[in-house]
């Protein structure tokens, strides 16, 4: 029998009833993974820490603002003291480190003390429902935690560990206790729902006052509604739903007030000049009514009235009274900005000058002072940043020194004029007799020390008001609330992922074992490998006798039938020789060639033909021992 072999083109092809019968074959596999799977995300959902996020939403009048509500916008004409904001500078400002400590303060002690209940595998953080409170007058083991059980509802025990030794002392509530922690008192929570239950094991830890700010800061989030609107959000994330909004809520007002008394702030600081101005004419008025009282007495003069050039040089003198306290509030702000003084206590509005490059520049010296404290908080002055924004101040600071300057130069020649102008007046006034004259000079000086008088009278009026109106920058839209379900972890999308997961090994195991079988494992494959005629395939046969011929031994059973579907297709092979050699052959030991020899040469003597049996293994030859 030759028969010459050939390849299959199509034998790289992937048999996708293969891969049927494989994931079929291994249903057991692919259910234990997904059963694994559901478990794990169980797991994963049931013992991983929730995290919520609560958030508010607050307008801020910036450069494009403009409309903060009809409330506001009917005393916005107080608001003289208020500066346009940058938007993008106010969110650093927002999450700087001194808004969130003065949020902080504005919470309340349960953001200083952390309460936890202890369970057998997860560890739950209590916030304003835990059952006790902790009060602390001095404390030294700062992020520590301290074991609290309580024995009754009124005597608890109180354990630390110290190495792998635990240490514990018995305790009451409201019993002030002296330890090497500190001095501190537990007491019972009243506004908590739960009740004190004997047995159940607590922890706290008393926190560094710095701990809660630079935990807020680092879970909180500023954003921008859109580039069109100065509109925030602002959002906080915690494992405590009800911390995250009490947080959002304080930063919003800490953040209004901080608005407010910066305002308040440059208000006062306006009073106070306005003050010392007010004491110094205040001492200029009572000399002029003492020398008037003293000519009328000497003079026994009543009234003189001044002609048409006294009024004239009255005029100049007053002109030139303005321009000189101008010009000495010219001198203090140029010694302000010379100083390096904060740009948000200086004020132009106090000196009568209208001057627009001096509001300009302070209001841009001021959104740099206040970036730069925004970002000094995160960065170190070595920073690119930093320097950048030094030397941006530095500009801006010795352009408004040099535009004070110019500004005075100006009204010092002013000032020259008017004196030339008074000297011409006074000239004329020498004409008048001396009693008259020295009358006129004498009420003339107490009318321009009152005038002025008057005029600081009413600035300080009007600042005052502003004062008191002074309005924050900052509308709040929408207070944070208390969320709901929390951001991570998804309980659905847990699930989700890990039947995927699931899948995906499973899938991915059984095709790399289908990639990797090199085996024959039905008749198929050995069709798709190769052109070969097959004659039959023989099932696995467990022996269940003392020999291996099953077609003599059981000729009924599906082995048997096998052997003789070959037979019959035997007999179309080389169907004109008249003796037929068939050799039975395979790579190694045990894989059938003795079995498939012995049932094929019975099978053929079974059909009356003659068959001779030659065993052509030297090396373990096996065919002679099932004959005996």
């Amino acid at each position: 029998m030759n028969q010459e072999p050939s390849l299959n083109s199509d034998n790289k092809d992937i048999d996708f009833r293969q891969i049927f019968r494989l994931v079929v074959g291994n249903w057991w596999f692919i259910v234990l993974c997904l059963a694994m799977g559901l478990a794990g995300a169980n797991l994963y959902n049931r013992y991983t820490v929730p995290m919520y996020v609560s958030s508010g939403t607050i307008i801020v009048k910036d450069e494009s603002s403009t409309s903060l509500g009809a409330d506001a916008a009917q005393l916005r004409d107080f608001d003289v003291l208020g500066f346009k904001k940058s938007l993008s500078t106010e969110m650093e400002i927002i999450k700087s480190q001194s808004v969130v400590e003065r949020a902080v303060r504005l919470m309340d002690d349960f953001v200083k003390v952390s309460y936890f209940a202890q369970g057998h595998f997860k560890t739950s953080e209590l916030y304003r429902n835990t059952p006790f409170i902790v009060k602390v007058d001095t404390f030294y083991a700062f992020e520590q935690p301290l074991n609290i059980q309580f024995l009754d509802t009124a005597k608890f025990k109180f354990s630390y560990m110290q190495g792998e030794q635990e240490i514990s002392t018995q305790h009451r509530l409201n019993e002030k206790i002296t330890n090497q922690f500190g001095i501190f008192t537990i007491t019972k929570n009243p506004n908590s729902p739960s009740t004190i239950e004997a047995g159940l094991p607590y922890s706290f830890a008393v926190h560094w006052p710095w701990t809660p700010v630079g935990r807020f800061r680092s879970n909180v989030g500023i954003a921008r509604a859109n580039e069109e609107t100065s509109m925030l959000y602002i959002s906080c994330e915690d494992n405590v739903p009800e911390r995250a909004m009490d947080f959002v809520n304080a930063l919003i007002k800490s953040y209004q007030e901080r608005s407010v008394d910066e305002k308040r702030k440059v208000s006062r600081n306006t009073i106070k000049f306005i003050n010392e101005q007010l004491a110094a004419y205040r001492d200029s008025l009572d000399s002029s009514e003492q020398q008037i009282e003293q000519f009328v007495r000497s003079k026994g003069v009543l009234n003189l009235s001044p002609d048409f050039a006294q009024g004239r040089y009255v005029g100049f003198i007053t002109r030139k009274s303005d321009l000189e306290l101008e010009t000495r509030a010219l001198d203090s702000l140029a010694a302000s900005v010379r100083r390096g003084k904060d740009p948000s206590l200086i004020s132009t509005t106090n000196m009568g000058t209208q001057d627009s490059r001096f509001s300009g520049s302070l209001n841009q010296l001021n959104q740099l002072q206040t970036r730069r404290r925004a970002l000094s908080a995160t960065l170190t002055p070595e920073h690119p940043n930093l320097q950048v924004l030094d030397r941006q101040i530095e500009l801006t600071r010795q352009n408004l020194y040099r535009d004070i300057t110019s500004y005075k130069e100006a009204l010092q020649n002013n000032v020259r004029n008017l004196n030339q102008e008074i000297r011409k007046y006074e000239a004329d006034l020498d004409r008048v007799p001396t009693t008259q004259r020295e009358n006129t000079g004498i009420r003339r000086r107490y009318d321009i020390h009152a005038s002025n008088y008057q005029r600081l009278l009413s600035m300080r009026e009007t600042y005052s008001i502003a004062e008191a109106a002074t309005l924050s920058d900052v509308v709040v839209l929408d207070y944070a609330y208390l969320p709901g379900a929390p951001v991570r972890p998804k309980t659905s999308s847990a699930y989700v992922m890990a039947v995927f997961v699931a899948l995906t090994a499973s899938a991915t195991f059984i095709f790399v074992r289908y990639l990797l079988n090199n085996t024959i494992s039905d008749r198929m494959e050995v069709e798709r490998a190769t052109r070969i005629p097959i004659l039959g395939v023989v099932s696995h046969s467990p022996r269940r006798g003392k020999t291996n011929l099953v077609v003599t031994d059981r000729p009924k059973s599906s082995v048997s039938e096998s052997f003789r579907s070959i037979r019959t297709n035997l007999q179309y092979m080389a169907s004109q020789a008249q003796q037929k050699v068939v050799l039975v052959t395979s790579t190694v030991s045990g894989e059938g060639k003795t079995f498939v020899t012995l049932n094929l040469g019975a099978i053929l003597a079974v059909s009356d033909k003659k068959v001779l049996l030659i065993g052509l293994d030297l090396r373990k030859p096996k065919l002679q021992a099932e004959f005996n």
